[in-house]
């Protein structure tokens, strides 16, 4: 319990590390999970993914502290890392996504709306947007 504002939600547990995997889907995300998002952050990056599938239940997801935990996973996944649903809100968080998953062969981003204020940096890798 955090003593200094006893409002604030304890701090996350630390989860224990996942071994090796080929791949991780992760479906039907209902709005923001601390827990859930502590567990991307913690957990996954330890399973060397190479495929990695992060699909929201709603229609217009929102990463809101996704989008950290993505960035926490997307550098362990050798192959493919596919978002579904999720907004891209603007273009810092776009590119966010991108840096991360430069390691992987290729970045999938499809059933979203994309409201980018300016061009993105997609550095030559393979992405598919749509």
């Amino acid at each position: 319990k955090n003593t200094h504002n006893p409002s604030a939600p304890p701090p996350p547990r630390h989860s224990t590390p996942l071994p090796p995997l080929r791949g991780l889907d992760i479906e039907n995300v209902c709005g923001e999970d601390p827990s859930l998002a502590a567990f991307l952050r913690h957990s996954v990056p330890h399973a060397q993914l190479k495929e990695f599938r992060f699909w929201s239940k709603d229609t217009h997801g929102q990463l809101g502290e996704y989008l950290e935990a993505l960035e926490a996973v997307a550098p362990s996944v050798s192959t493919w890392v596919g978002l579904r649903r999720w907004d891209m809100t603007s273009s810092g968080m776009m590119n966010r996504l991108v840096k991360a998953a430069r390691g992987t062969q290729q970045l999938a981003i499809w059933n979203a709306e994309f409201e980018l204020e300016e061009a993105c940096d997609f550095g030559g890798g393979r992405w598919l947007i749509g």
